[in-house]
């Protein structure tokens, strides 16, 4: 379930208007027997643009097929009543610390591992049928062709969430309050580029969008033999983090205030624990909970009254108590702060955080990345060089670890080399954030006519804050 909060406030080139979305649900009988199935699902993504735009946040992705192999099965059931193609879908998880779920627009799965520590801690989730319910949600979003609509936004996104400078963004996203330069990357440092741009920015899915994949998935999970009511507990989770946030933000009236369109952060101190406490607090915030879960209640007791289904436990305990399932929880946790120290540039706290992460985290771009960070901050160039050379090579890499091994080969004055790099990441990421890497590169080997295209290239974005970052590229 995507955390979903904000339109397009600042960007209306984004076109936030959602073609591409299912039937709308029928007063009578089942959703699923009113759809028409697709059949033009992505299949030939590259890896980087599979994996956007999680891959351009400082938590990346992890891909390990031993602790997916179980969510996977269950998609398996969930697409075997489905009449039309079945779309390929491959399960990444995340070390982000939210209850959230997502699909790409390129039809992957992504679990973080806040909703997976949920499913851990909380006795009441730990069924099959819920984890069930968040995966036919995220499944039918696919299915509904809601992923072909989002490729833009998802784009635009990646474009955001990649970029060095943040501040003019901020700026108007907080009505008005100034914020720049240290104050901006504090903001990232605390929420996250991804989490930045996904609050102020975006509104993932519509309104209509997501009632039509929560009454799809569960039209799936009945036909697999689910306990469809499981869904009213996941949603329940909701519904509290939304009832929590509303006591928070009553108790605080000067942190924040929410609208529809945007956040606007109350004129007062711009330390980063105020606005990363206004932010927790915004995040936290679902408004659409307790109208998906009416509508959710309305749909089940019309088609699925007299469903009499067990409910699974056996398998998802099984998972979430394996060795590795609580070696990824506890080393996202250390990952998450690992990352708030190298923001505040405690190296050493850092380093200790990252010495406590174990396998699989451990051979992720996410883990190896913050150890270049911090090995490079410690003296330790070459092993940090090493490090980022290697994942250079590697198609889960980050936006940021890619940005990293541009600029090394810049810095050793391997221009050509450089410029083949980063226009090639560019290519697979499909994103502009490279173009005022490449400018400089290209300005420093003196390839005039180069830098002059790419400029154009930024100029032909429409995006004021790449343009920016490639005008001061060109210096």
């Amino acid at each position: 379930m995507k955390k979903l909060f904000l339109s397009c406030t600042l960007l209306a080139l984004s076109g936030c208007s959602m073609v591409g979305s299912g039937p709308g649900v029928p007063d009578k009988g089942t959703y699923i027997s009113h759809i028409t199935p697709r059949s033009d699902y992505q299949t030939s993504l590259p890896e980087q643009q599979l994996l956007s735009p999680n891959n351009g946040s400082e938590y990346g992705i992890l891909a390990d097929e031993e602790l997916t192999a179980y969510p996977l099965q269950i998609v398996d059931k969930l697409l075997s009543g489905w009449n039309g193609t079945k779309p390929p879908v491959r399960i990444f998880l995340v070390a982000d610390p939210n209850f959230t779920s997502d699909v790409s627009a390129g039809g992957a799965i992504f679990l973080t591992a806040g909703l997976l520590q949920a499913y851990h801690d909380q006795k009441n989730l730990q069924t099959e049928d819920a984890l069930a319910y968040t995966l036919a949600h995220e499944l039918s979003h696919i299915l509904l062709g809601h992923t072909n609509a989002a490729q833009r936004n998802k784009t635009i996104e990646g474009y955001f969430t990649g970029a060095t400078e943040l501040g003019s963004i901020a700026s108007r996203t907080f009505g008005g309050v100034g914020l720049a330069g240290g104050t901006a990357k504090a903001i990232l440092s605390s929420v996250g580029a991804h989490e930045f741009v996904n609050l102020t920015l975006f509104n993932m899915w519509s309104r209509e969008q997501e009632s039509q994949a929560d009454i799809l998935a569960l039209d799936l999970m009945a036909k697999a033999g689910y306990s469809t009511d499981e869904a009213n507990t996941v949603l329940g989770v909701l519904v509290t983090q939304d009832e929590n946030a509303e006591k928070k933000k009553a108790a605080r009236p000067d942190l924040v205030k929410i609208d529809e369109n945007k956040i606007s952060l109350n004129p007062g101190p711009v330390a980063s624990s105020y606005l990363r406490e206004g932010f927790e607090l915004a995040e936290m915030q679902h408004p659409f909970a307790k109208a998906r879960l009416d509508k959710v209640s309305s749909y089940e007791q019309r088609e699925y009254t007299d469903q009499v289904t067990e409910v699974q436990h056996a398998n998802i305990q099984k998972w979430l108590q394996t060795p590795r399932m609580k070696r990824f929880l506890s080393g996202s946790k250390n990952i998450q702060t690992a990352e708030l120290a190298i923001a505040g540039k405690d190296w050493q706290s850092a380093r200790k955080a990252l010495s406590l992460v174990s396998s699989p985290l451990r051979e992720s771009v996410v883990w190896e990345y913050a150890m270049a960070r911090v090995l490079e901050a410690q003296g330790q160039s070459k092993q940090a060089v090493a490090i980022v050379s290697s994942l250079s090579q590697r198609s889960d890499i980050t936006i940021p670890a890619a940005l990293a091994w541009g600029h090394i080969l810049t810095t050793e004055k391997r221009y050509d080399e450089a410029e083949a790099y980063l226009a090639n990441e560019q290519n697979l990421f499909n994103n502009r954030t490279f173009l005022p890497d490449r400018i400089k590169n290209a300005k420093l080997a003196k390839k005039d006519m180069l830098e002059v295209k790419l400029q154009m290239l930024c100029m032909a974005s429409g995006d004021e804050g790449l343009q920016a970052n490639c005008d001061a590229a060109g210096k």
